[in-house]
């Protein structure tokens, strides 16, 4: 099992990936596993060589950032295959993942050949353990699982998120198209929402009960802090691959939601946008207001498009 998941990956590497760079193109897709990302009970060889096959594949993405050659790992749960029977775990290896995350293995053949075309850098096929495997850096660096289940390591190495190569990766940490939308997204969010509370008819208005005012103001700090979290999500240092993707998701999920409840707000009796018609300036023939609870909400999927396909 070493010599295939450690030495053949090693050395097939070394064998082929000189003449891509030669040719300025090419790619390389490994086999990880999630095993690779925690610490998997009864199975401490497997882990280890597949934490193997997670180092040396974020190395060598780093290395071969700006040649041209794309460097994809799959890191898949589990599979319907003969992997079980080989391995003598009939009906899920212990300490693995449950096994309502299984798939097929066509549906994880698919997902990782989509995933290597588009250059993504890493692939967890399947949504429910794309879910479950995005959420694993949020949990405690310390947080330990019940006996027989997969766990972080309790003293994670802190490595830095390497730049993949490829389209989905190239920028790596510089100034992403689709980074610098969610930002804008982020920052006009508290700017816009600021300007529509903290005024006089608002948060300044004397005519208002002190406990309405108040919870104005919470409510656009609230917004506030949730925005600066997004920034924060988006520019802290020393993301991996995994890390920087469930950011990002939250980061544009943040920004969208501040807006999104104005148009659901407007269906309440009583409530409107503007105290009588006229009261607000009109673009296009709408309150201004509804501008930016329009255009907000969209520029955050185009950032997340974006950033899914590389940009």
């Amino acid at each position: 099992m070493l010599r295939t998941n450690v030495l053949a990956v090693a050395q097939l590497t070394t064998a082929l990936v000189p003449a891509m760079v030669k040719r300025g193109r090419g790619g390389v897709l490994n086999m990880g596993s999630g095993a690779g990302l925690t610490v998997m009970p009864a199975a401490a060889a497997y882990s280890a060589s597949k934490h193997f096959m997670d180092g040396f594949s974020e190395a060598l993405r780093a290395d071969l950032t700006g040649t041209g050659v794309v460097v994809t790992q799959v890191c898949p749960g589990p599979v319907d295959s003969e992997f079980d029977q080989i391995a003598g775990s009939a009906g899920g290896m212990t300490g693995g993942p449950p096994q309502l995350l299984r798939i097929s293995a066509a549906q994880c053949a698919r997902e990782a050949l989509a995933g290597f075309d588009r250059g993504v850098p890493l692939v967890f096929p399947g949504r429910a353990y794309r879910i479950a495997m995005r959420a694993l850096p949020l949990l405690p660096p310390r947080a330990v699982a019940p006996p027989g289940r997969p766990v972080r390591h309790p003293h994670p190495p802190r490595r830095r998120r390497r730049s993949p190569s490829g389209p989905a990766g190239r920028a790596g940490r510089s100034m992403r198209i689709s980074r610098l939308i969610l930002s804008g997204a982020a920052i006009s969010t508290i700017i816009g929402t600021g300007r529509a509370d903290l005024n006089a008819t608002h948060v300044f208005n004397p005519a208002w009960p002190p406990h309405a005012r108040f919870h104005n103001a919470t409510g656009w700090g609230t917004v506030s802090g949730s925005q600066l979290l997004a920034l924060w999500l988006l520019w802290r240092p020393g993301q991996q691959a995994s890390d920087h993707d469930t950011a990002v998701t939250t980061a544009a999920l943040l920004s969208a939601a501040a807006w999104v409840p104005f148009f659901p707000a407007l269906a309440i009796s009583g409530a409107g946008v503007e105290d009588e018609p006229g009261h607000l300036p009109r673009v296009a023939g709408v309150p201004v207001n509804l501008v930016p609870a329009a255009l907000i909400p969209a520029s955050c999927a185009l950032g997340y498009l974006l950033h899914r396909h590389g940009r």
